[in-house]
């Protein structure tokens, strides 16, 4: 049994990682900060615009559903590859 990820795999692993890395901790406080600013349980304006940028971009470079197989419009992802992404 194959456990490791297959180098298209790997290379989304890396993709998400940056993306992680150089964008989505960066707005971490922003997205937090508006916790004080409303009902805890709720996003806010401005988190709703956050997460629905961050959707749509990730949507446009494939890496949004990626438990998807690729007959249903996914990467078609191993379940041992989606394991490590996920």
């Amino acid at each position: 049994m194959d456990l490791g990820l297959s180098a298209a795999a790997d290379a989304m692993r890396q993709r998400i990682a940056d993306r992680v890395r150089d964008e989505i901790r960066g707005l971490d406080d922003v997205f937090l900060a508006e916790v004080d600013h409303g009902d805890r349980w709720s996003f806010t304006d401005r988190q709703r615009t956050i997460l629905d940028d961050l959707k749509a971009r990730s949507q446009r470079e494939g890496l949004w559903n990626l438990w998807l197989t690729g007959e249903a419009g996914g990467p078609g992802l191993t379940t041992v590859e989606y394991a490590y992404l996920a």
